[in-house]
């Protein structure tokens, strides 16, 4: 299976996801994805630095201003603001495991690059740079962090994941309480 990740794609399928639900793409995605998952905090970010929320960080980069993009209108190609835990949360929704029930039917999961045993999505903007991975097909990781200081975007993201893959492959033990539970 080919496949190419498109960010006009997903604000397409942003506009259908309102068009067929009768309800803002944010609006939906937070009542049928994020809320049964037990996500109550995701939403899509502003535009400025004034428009920032109470507890989202401030973004930092030299080469452009984070705050000179439109972000509230690429709401569904990357316009979410969202804590890793929140991020955590939603991966063990598509991670194929049983403890906790699936957002995907398994046969689709398995179908998608979901169906590796290793996967990874980065996802970078000005001020902001982020990687979500499923190593060995046991374990996830996210990482965030609010900068995007090199001028090549992959080398950050590529350090990001290979370090915390390190790290995920060389500890013996683990927590056994649920961390999603204060």
């Amino acid at each position: 299976m080919t496949n190419a990740y498109s960010n006009f794609g997903f604000m397409l399928l942003g506009r259908i996801i309102e068009k067929v639900s009768g309800m803002s793409y944010e609006a939906y995605v937070k009542k049928e994805i994020l809320k049964p998952c037990g996500i109550s905090d995701m939403t899509i970010g502003g535009n400025t630095l004034a428009d920032r929320l109470p507890k989202e960080v401030k973004y930092y980069q030299m080469e452009y201003n984070p705050y000179g993009m439109n972000i509230s209108r690429m709401d569904a190609n990357g316009g979410w603001v969202a804590t890793a835990t929140d991020l955590a949360r939603l991966m063990v929704r598509i991670d194929g495991m049983k403890r906790v029930a699936d957002l995907i039917r398994p046969e689709l999961l398995r179908t998608s690059y979901f169906g590796y045993q290793n996967w990874f999505f980065n996802g970078s903007l000005p001020g902001t740079s982020t990687t979500l991975s499923r190593v060995d097909d046991e374990y996830s990781l996210v990482m965030l962090a609010n900068t995007r200081t090199e001028q090549n975007v992959q080398l950050i993201l590529n350090s990001m994941y290979t370090a915390m893959k390190q790290q995920i492959l060389i500890r013996e033990t683990w927590p056994s309480k649920n961390l999603f539970k204060n």
